[in-house]
């Protein structure tokens, strides 16, 4: 291999590693301030996979208040939503059933 492949492929792969890392920092941006929140999601409106794993792309929750879908809030609203949870597998419209009944 010469000096000019080396070199090109080392920028090809600086140039990646630059897009990665800028990417996880504009995700880490946009979620600054929030928190998860399952259990409050009307269906289609997710922003990303279940909690569970059985689908990983967002809008694909099948049912309102499934507590293993998950938005992000603003922190502290969450807790204020009757339903919601910060974590997966609690809250849900199942909880929020019984809340109303008890």
């Amino acid at each position: 291999m010469d000096l000019s492949k080396l070199a090109i492929g080392t920028l090809i792969a600086g140039a990646m590693t630059a897009t990665i890392i800028g990417a996880s920092s504009a995700e880490a941006g946009k979620t600054k301030g929030k928190e998860k929140c399952y259990g409050v999601v009307k269906a289609g409106k997710n922003m990303c996979g279940r909690a569970d794993g059985k689908h990983s792309c967002a809008a694909a929750a099948e049912t309102d208040g499934d507590n293993q879908e998950w938005l992000y809030l603003p922190t502290g609203v969450c807790d204020k939503l009757v339903g919601g949870s910060l974590e997966s597998g609690k809250g849900g419209a199942t909880a929020a059933s019984t809340e109303k009944e008890g």
